[in-house]
């Protein structure tokens, strides 16, 4: 079966539990800044408040919670604990939390599905993350700016921040920024009266072209010319894979 070497290597229980863990921590703490839940509370200990959300079937969520700056919050994540309604057991799973809270915060199923998508796919990228990390250290003082947008790991509040819809499993290993691939860009031209160059105003688009082509400008003029096209008529520009064919096509 294709990529079940490399899914089966990310995709541990632990390694699940604690990432499933991480985004659930950062949903209610993005949530309650949001306004979005508003659970009652239970008691103060120090700097810590303790939480409880009620949430209808007897289902219910405890966490525990401190004040921020600008009315953020910093959650636990060790207490963060689910009442299935028999037992209180630790709390994982973003997306059986999504599923107990959309009737309570209002989500339509049709947004409750799509949110439970994007959250799916970022747990997924969040473990091959995590599994990365783990391999390999790296100095980020040391690191080149296009390798160093590759261990970025998403939004800092934004909880589907690597939604990344219309991505396939195949196209999140090629492209995600995280995976560190290298990708080749392939050139088309595009006719001047279908497109616009912008740039500013110290650069212009002979300039930047024959400095990213070199030597390949002449061929790549010369196709077009063997063709009967005027050159003048065209700009050169950079495709990347999936936009060719999610897109451009």
């Amino acid at each position: 079966m294709e990529y079940l070497s490399t899914l089966t290597q990310s995709l541990k229980p632990q390694a699940w539990a604690t990432v499933g863990r991480t985004l659930l921590t950062k949903m209610i703490a993005e949530f309650l800044y949001e306004e979005i839940l508003q659970p009652d509370v239970i008691e103060t200990q120090g700097d810590f408040t303790h939480y409880q959300l009620s949430l209808p079937e007897g289902i219910a969520y405890r966490f525990q919670a401190k004040s921020r700056l600008f009315d953020s919050y910093q959650v636990r994540p060790d207490s963060l604990r689910r009442w299935d309604g028999s037992q209180w057991a630790a709390a994982t799973n973003p997306l059986q939390f999504v599923l107990d809270i959309h009737t309570a915060v209002g989500m339509t199923a049709e947004t409750t599905a799509h949110l439970i998508k994007e959250l799916s796919n970022t747990l997924l990228a969040d473990a091959h993350i995590q599994t990365a990390k783990a391999a390999r250290q790296t100095d980020l003082t040391a690191t080149d700016y296009a390798h160093l947008e590759g261990e970025m790991e998403g939004h800092p509040w934004i909880t589907f921040n690597k939604g990344r819809i219309g991505f396939g499993y195949d196209d999140y290993l090629k492209h995600a920024p995280e995976r560190q691939e290298p990708v080749n860009l392939f050139w088309i031209a595009v006719r001047r009266d279908r497109a616009q160059f912008q740039c500013i105003s110290t650069l212009a688009y002979d300039t930047l072209i024959r400095e990213e082509l070199g030597a390949d400008f002449a061929q790549f003029t010369a196709v077009l010319e063997a063709r009967s096209l005027d050159p003048a008529n065209y700009y050169f520009c950079p495709v990347q894979d999936w936009q060719w064919h999610n897109t451009l096509i």
